[in-house]
């Protein structure tokens, strides 16, 4: 257990809270090996990393999807509408 009080996670990263559009921010959680990639920028989170989850439970880099969403509405891995809440477009 790290000096906060929270545990460290394997794949590293964690998540901050982001409002989600749903009413409620994203919370902390620890990654699967498998998913310890940012599929935005292909690198691998490092630990203590600041990660975003769309409501789709994707999740990124914050810098990466801040990015992206600037340029796209969509999940870049399910195509997800952001402003829509579709699944798809």
């Amino acid at each position: 257990m790290s000096s906060n009080g929270e545990t460290p996670s394997e794949g590293g990263g964690s998540m901050v809270p982001l409002e989600t559009g749903i009413g409620f921010p994203a919370n902390e959680r620890a990654l699967s090996p498998e998913d310890a990639e940012c599929c935005i920028c292909i690198s691998s989170y490092e630990d203590g990393a600041e990660l975003h989850s769309l409501p789709c439970n994707h999740h990124f880099h914050s810098t990466c999807i801040v990015k992206w969403l600037k340029m796209n509405a969509t999940c870049p891995l399910c195509k997800y509408n952001i402003l829509k809440g579709n699944e798809q477009v």
